[in-house]
């Protein structure tokens, strides 16, 4: 069990240490808001004012660097 916790603290840490060094503030925006606040893109997009295909490529650009930050971690 502390191994599992310890284990998913260094995850958390890694992942956080992705954001904060690979992914612009809009990025970290957007993911923040999709992953964590559950909006959709489309109420992402209203709410910023922009249309629905640019936070579709933001987050999926968000995902391939963090992607390719974890990768090179390990």
């Amino acid at each position: 069990m502390l191994q599992e916790q310890q284990e998913r603290a260094e995850l958390r840490r890694l992942l956080m240490e992705g954001v904060d060094s690979c992914l612009t503030a809009t990025q970290r925006r957007r993911l923040w808001l999709y992953c964590v606040n559950d909006l959709t893109v489309r109420q992402i997009a209203e709410a910023e004012g922009v249309q629905h295909p640019s936070v579709v490529e933001c987050l999926a650009a968000s995902k391939k660097k963090l992607l390719l930050f974890l990768k090179n971690m390990a």
